[in-house]
């Protein structure tokens, strides 16, 4: 498998929609994947293309993915998705928008001194097999080649596993949210330096 920035013509939206079906699922009404098919090939927002690495199987296929932003990139993006989300949404637009600032408190932004990991996605068929912690090495490469002390990442109750491999890595639990969102569960922001 080779890392890659991903292409506008990537398969990403269920790749994207596993890193965090229930949130996602919330903000969108049940139709996130339809969202994330309908934007993934876009620019500038959290949900596009140019917004991802990849890992590609010797076919060229994106079998995972994750991305990577400071505090500041997340902030400068924040617009763009409203953007994406108005001319996705139409009049559902509002409800969706009110629906994502509630996840954006359950869901802190990242830490002013690190180099976010979100939206790490594995193709079902592949999960167990490393690619996670392949993606996490990279985050840490990329992180210290932009001079970046340390890693952070979020985690929600729903997905032990995760949580065991990010601990398994040496991410340590910074702070938790309970999450007072029907279907949601507790999220975690955890820590690492690189």
């Amino acid at each position: 498998m080779i890392i890659e920035p991903a292409r506008a013509s990537d398969a990403l939206a269920p790749l994207i929609y596993s890193s965090g079906p229930a949130a996602f699922d919330f903000v969108f009404l049940g139709q996130a994947l339809e969202f994330l098919q309908s934007v993934s090939d876009g620019k500038g927002h959290s949900f596009g293309f140019d917004a991802h690495t990849v890992m590609r199987d010797d076919k060229g296929q994106a079998q995972a993915c994750i991305s990577l932003y400071t505090r500041d990139q997340h902030d400068a993006r924040q617009n763009a998705n409203v953007a994406a989300i108005i001319r996705w949404g139409s009049w559902r637009s509002p409800i969706m928008l009110v629906r994502g600032l509630r996840v954006e408190k359950l869901i802190p932004p990242p830490p002013p001194d690190s180099l976010h990991v979100a939206q790490l996605g594995v193709a079902p068929a592949l999960r167990s097999q490393g690619l996670g912690a392949q993606l996490l090495a990279y985050a840490e490469s990329q992180a210290r080649a932009r001079g970046i002390g340390q890693l952070s990442l979020d985690v929600a109750d729903e997905n032990p596993r995760a949580r065991a491999l990010y601990e398994r890595l040496g991410f340590r639990l910074l702070t938790s949210q309970a999450s007072s969102i029907p279907g949601l569960s507790d999220h975690h922001l955890l820590v690492r330096p690189v």
